[in-house]
């Protein structure tokens, strides 16, 4: 496992926080009046959040490391995951002052003098996380299959299931697209308003955690049902002799590029991505850094000590 795998703990903390708030009842009205009613409401809303975004951003993570360091694609996909932090460190920020205006969230209030109530249906800050919810979740459905549009596998079966594990975000979508039909139609904001909203809420925040997790659940199962059929894997990602590697001095030597993954047509010496060589192109890639900066370090200690010769 990666070390962003491990960050998945925190989406699954908060999940855990937000089915323990579902024991909570959820407010009947306009007017949070009091602090038990302002806090439960908070409570539930802002847990879910934290779970969708943070969701979210492991699963941005989790594609940036498909490609090797200096990819492109890797780059933009971390670019995406600064963006989303952004978003997400700008809406818990916005949310969390004490109640002494109008939240989109209504946390409770520090004083428990002054009320905390919902505002309109059309104001900036719903507007703003509403949009941002849509959007997030179009470029988790749209990226991946941008990145992968190209890329060959040795079996073409395979593309389906790496195709729809990595575009599960179309689910969250949907929800959240239902969210925002609710908040801005023509409905009535009573008790089951609220709770039809909060309903949907703690949906998107469960489907999200599970769109988070499903590349690596449907790699592990993959690779059981496989090994279950004694049915070989495929290639896995070639790594070029140590001999061919660039020197220090700059000799001319094999350099590992995207090439090797990616091409027009298959060829003899054609290395091709398989469904579970995606998971070991980035371990490739830091196989070889560390084994080219070994040489060079090698070298230059060895020509600053005389009477040593290497023999490459």
């Amino acid at each position: 496992m990666w070390w962003d795998d491990y960050l998945v703990i925190f989406p699954v903390l908060f999940d855990i926080l937000c089915c323990i708030s579902l024991l909570v009842v959820a407010p009947p009205g306009l007017t949070l009046d009091s602090i038990s009613k302002s806090s439960n409401h908070w409570l539930g809303v802002f847990l879910s959040s934290n779970v969708i975004w943070l969701s979210r951003i492991c699963f941005l993570l989790l594609l940036a490391r498909l490609f090797p360091p200096r990819h492109i694609y890797r780059r933009i996909t971390l670019a995406l995951v600064v963006v989303f932090l952004s978003i997400y460190i700008t809406m818990i920020v916005w949310n969390v002052p004490p109640c002494d205006m109008v939240h989109s969230v209504p946390p409770p209030s520090s004083l428990g003098k002054k009320n905390c109530k919902m505002p309109a249906k059309i104001s900036a800050r719903i507007i703003f996380g509403l949009t941002a919810d849509l959007l997030s979740d179009l470029i988790l459905v749209g990226w991946p299959l941008v990145m992968l549009y190209k890329v060959k596998l040795s079996r073409p079966k395979d593309r389906p299931l790496v195709m729809i594990s990595l575009g599960c975000s179309i689910f969250t979508f949907l929800l959240v697209l239902v969210i925002v039909i609710f908040a801005c139609g023509p409905f009535a904001q009573d008790r089951s308003y609220f709770i039809v909203i909060r309903m949907l809420v703690q949906m998107a925040a469960a489907v999200s955690l599970i769109t988070c997790n499903m590349p690596i659940v449907a790699c592990a199962a993959y690779r059981a049902f496989q090994k279950a059929r004694e049915v070989p894997l495929g290639t896995v990602v070639a790594m070029p002799d140590a001999s061919h590697f660039p020197t220090a001095e700059g000799r001319p030597g094999t350099k590992l590029s995207t090439s090797s993954f990616v091409s027009n047509g298959p060829t003899a010496e054609e290395t091709r991505l398989t469904y579970d060589d995606l998971t070991r192109i980035s371990m490739s890639f830091e196989m070889y850094e560390v084994q080219s900066s070994q040489i060079a370090t090698n070298q230059n200690q060895s020509a600053n000590q005389p009477g040593v010769t290497i023999f490459e």
